[in-house]
């Protein structure tokens, strides 16, 4: 016991030693207001923090001398020498006064150009130069997240107050994580601790925190100093500081055209060196509002790196509010310059010193193709010619790359203990001082926590002595998941999603019964059974099928076997949802789904076989029975016999075509994307497409049919740098032989009549009937979507402000009887963050023929139904 108080005490002291010494106090303005969340900035250490919101701020340092600066934006910086010589933190109280600008001898009359745009030019040839400079770094990150709910609907405030939810608490969340970077592309994040209360609804900012300003785009927007900046953006010289010996220019960010995708606000930049000093933007994304602050320090007076963020997110979404501030300081920085860019060099703007720019472009000219002098970085550059060193730099360090397609590769390990540090550990390593109504948040919690382990332990002999699988009567309604083991389930739907009505079946019911077992690979199997009863044909079908995940990594597949009595649409990829077409019919009596029943045993594979392709094969046998209309259908309301029929008009089918055939179907096909890329995250493959995909796909028909189908096509997406994105897809396909086939064999298209659009908007028609134009000849298909950054409502800033689009699509099939059918249309999109609402007019041998209104899910959320893993919309569907 002694020794446990001995090894105590002296822990005590030594904490105590270690952690209380420091500097703390207030920064304000000179009224006397506190400055929340003013950056302080120690040179020695590398280290930057922030005030809370009530202006406090604490900063552990040990026993020495220090250079701070307290920095807030549009205010002047404060310069302290610190001399810490006890155990106890120093109190110094910061006043700021309004910052003063010097505009310089340059004078904006005339017309002639204001200096800001020299300022910007130069800070944008040297952007990559910045991007590339560093070898290595490491710093100690800390982040908190503070979030609430600020307005609610009147009509739920009790409910949401009854339920914690008031402008007091929401969320909060603290971590501590060792970062580091590694050039080209490599960076690692070992967090440390963390803590949280509530949920951050997906508002984290680490994508931003990630991502560098000299980067062409951040946050899905065109960075100020992007190479096309100067098309995106107005710049105002407001004048220049000096700060520590160095002059800082202030510029004023102003969209040529306000929307999404740009920023607006303040960027300051350092003269001569041409770096990020600190900034003051903000932009809007999907209708929130984003605005971000960053305070770059000068570390080991060798490069400007980002010490403090500050991000705020506004959202406000169905008469909800939400607020959420992020803070993230850094410390401890230790970096590593690139030793081929250890260089010091001048900039020279070919608008403002044409002279000496010709001169240096007629000796840079003379070295070209010498690739000794690639890398030459001369004490003068021109911009131009800086922006071709970077750039070529660049293209041979890719070349040099292990694995040129992997754009970032990250690595995060979650310390064993991160979760369980104690207040003692908080207060010792919190950079940031916790405000009240943030205090009281973490009592809550852990109050809340209190109860709840005594209530897990209080029921810890009960839970213990119930059974793994237990059934209760309303299961049976509701549906269950049962736990069988910790890799086994067994798994009831619910009859209530599997309930509905057509003219065929009347109200039928069914449900699905399956096991899920997921084994120690990760791969997971499914058996199940799909009973389904229907109620005017008096008659019990099912199916059953085995849905195995086969390969490892990132070449992985699935297997499927399926079987036995169904329905399935005429057409196999389910043109129109079930629920919509019940809907159709019990209210006006449109039957647009065509089914029929079928006796059938399928197989498919699908495979990722290398990065860029993936293989797709599979087989059908299947008897397949017409269907008509029951005539002892019941609907809810209105006539039976005003159904429209169950067999479609085709305009190539005959007679024979739609009776009762038995057919053997193989298929195969293929997706490839040569421009993919991917991101390594914990060595798992993130991967996303930079250019056109290519797919093909061959069907053969035996038995009953005789037929060789043969289809292929692109599509690509390309996203501007406005916001604006182009969408096209171009497929066609023809029969080799054609000799017997039966209206299910046909190739089908993506049609539509109702006002309700639930397939992919860039491979879909709106008004097409789904069988009319089906062919069993030839096709080729057209279908462009174009995503306007601005267009007509969009101009209005009211408009764009809430996050709506608007989109212009067009869409063209040629078969041998469509006669150069043709949709155009214009669509509002991201309506309540949800929905669009399209107006469609189609043509068809040129001439008008139809108009509609069609309501869909927002392509921001995407629409696309797809069997494809890829979500490229070309996978083969065999069966339902």
């Amino acid at each position: 016991m002694l020794k446990k108080i001995t090894f105590f005490l002296f822990i005590l002291f030594y904490s105590s030693t270690v952690f209380a010494s420091g500097i703390k106090g207030t920064v304000k303005d000179n009224k006397g207001e506190p400055l929340a969340y003013a950056t302080i900035f120690v040179q020695e250490t590398g280290s930057g923090t922030v005030t809370n919101a009530e202006g406090y701020y604490e900063v552990n340092l040990p026993v020495g001398g220090y250079t701070v600066n307290f920095q807030y934006l549009g205010y002047e910086t404060a310069v302290e020498k610190v001399n810490i010589s006890r155990s106890a933190k120093e109190v110094i109280d910061i006043i700021l006064s309004p910052q003063s600008l010097e505009l310089g001898v340059v004078e904006i009359t005339d017309g002639r150009e204001d200096p800001a745009y020299t300022v910007m030019r130069k800070a944008i040839a040297k952007a990559t130069y910045h991007r590339q400079q560093l070898d290595s770094y490491s710093a100690q990150v800390y982040i908190k997240g503070s979030g609430r709910l600020l307005k609610s609907p009147k009509l739920l405030k009790g409910v949401m107050e009854r339920e914690g939810m008031d402008s007091t608490t929401a969320f909060l969340t603290e971590s501590v994580s060792e970062v580091s970077y590694k050039r080209p592309n490599t960076y690692t994040e070992k967090v440390i601790s963390i803590r949280q209360q509530g949920d951050d609804n997906s508002t984290s900012p680490n994508a931003y925190l990630n991502s560098s300003f000299y980067e062409p785009q951040v946050i899905e927007s065109v960075s100020p100093l992007s190479p096309k900046a100067m098309g995106y953006y107005r710049f105002e010289f407001l004048g220049s500081y000096v700060e520590n010996g160095q002059e800082i220019n202030k510029i004023k960010v102003t969209p040529r055209s306000r929307g999404e995708g740009v920023f607006e606000g303040t960027i300051n930049i350092v003269e001569d060196w041409w770096s990020i000093h600190s900034l003051n933007l903000k932009t809007n994304k999907m209708g929130f509002v984003l605005n971000l602050q960053q305070f770059y320090g000068l570390i080991d007076n060798k490069s400007w790196l980002p010490v403090t963020h500050k991000f705020i997110i506004d959202i406000k979404i169905f008469g909800f509010n939400f607020k959420y501030d992020y803070l993230a300081t850094a410390k401890n920085y230790k970096i590593a310059l690139n030793p081929d860019l250890d260089v010091d060099f001048k900039i020279i703007d070919e608008k403002i010193e044409k002279e000496v720019a010709a001169e240096m472009q007629k000796e840079f000219a003379a070295k070209k193709g010498n690739p000794a002098e690639k890398l030459d970085l001369s004490k003068e550059l021109t911009r131009k010619n800086l922006r071709k060193l970077m750039k070529q730099y660049e293209k041979e360090e890719r070349k040099q790359q292990d694995d040129p397609k992997v754009e970032t590769v990250s690595f995060m390990e979650i310390d064993s203990a991160a979760q369980n540090k104690d207040t003692a550990f908080w207060a010792a390593i919190r950079p940031v001082p916790l405000t009240t109504y943030e205090v009281k948040s973490y009592r809550t919690t852990d109050s809340l926590a209190v109860v709840a382990k005594a209530e897990k332990t209080e029921g810890k002999e009960t839970k213990s002595a119930k059974k793994k699988v237990k059934f209760e009567f309303f299961d049976l309604v509701r549906g269950a998941n049962y736990k069988i083991n910790n890799r086994t389930r067994l798994i009831y739907e619910t009859p209530l999603l599997h309930s509905n009505f057509n003219t065929v079946e009347g109200y039928h019911i069914g449900t699905d019964l399956k096991i899920r077992h997921r084994f120690e690979n990760e791969q997971v199997l499914k058996v199940g059974v799909v009973p389904r009863y229907s109620f005017a044909r008096n008659t019990l079908i099912g199916k059953s099928y085995l849905d195995l995940d086969i390969g490892k990594k990132y070449r992985k597949g699935k297997l499927k076997i399926e079987g036995g009595r169904y329905i399935a649409q005429i057409n196999d990829n389910n043109p129109i949802n079930p629920y919509i077409n019940a809907f159709y019919s019990l209210l006006f009596q449109d039957n647009y789904m065509k089914i029929l029943e079928k006796d059938y045993l399928k197989g498919m594979l699908r495979k990722r076989v290398s990065d860029k392709l993936t293989i797709n094969i599979g087989s059908e046998y299947a008897q397949r029975t017409q269907l008509n209309n029951d005539p002892d259908v019941s609907p809810w309301f209105g006539n039976r016999d005003d159904f429209t029929p169950n067999i479609p008009p085709n305009v190539e089918a005959t007679i024979p075509e739609t009776l009762d055939n038995k057919t053997f179907n193989i298929e195969a096909g293929f997706v490839w994307k040569p421009w993919i890329r991917y991101n390594l995250d914990n060595d798992e493959k993130s991967f996303f497409n930079r250019g056109p995909q290519f797919f093909a796909n061959y069907r053969k028909g035996f038995v009953d049919s005789d037929y060789d189908f043969l289809e292929a096509g692109t599509r690509y997406t390309w996203n501007r740098w406005d916001g604006s994105e182009l969408s096209i897809k171009v497929a066609g396909g023809i029969f080799l032989n054609d000799d017997d086939i039966f209206l299910p064999d046909f190739k089908h298209f993506n049609g539509n009549r109702t006002v309700f659009v639930t397939s992919d908007p860039v491979e879909s028609f709106r008004l097409l009937d789904y069988y009319a134009l089906s062919t069993k000849d030839k096709y080729a298909e057209i279908h462009t979507h174009y995503q306007f950054r601005k267009l007509l409502l969009t101009q209005i800033p009211e408009v764009w402000m809430v996050g709506l689009k608007e989109n212009v699509f067009a869409s063209y099939l040629a078969t041998p009887s469509s006669d150069n059918y043709m949709e155009i249309g214009y669509g509002l999109d991201n309506i309540f963050k949800f929905f669009r609402i399209e107006a469609v007019a189609s043509f068809q041998d040129f001439k008008y023929q139809d108009f509609g209104v069609r309501i869909g899910i927002s392509t921001a959320i995407g629409v696309g139904i797809s069997d494809n893993e890829d979500g490229d919309g070309t996978a083969m569907t065999i069966g339902l």
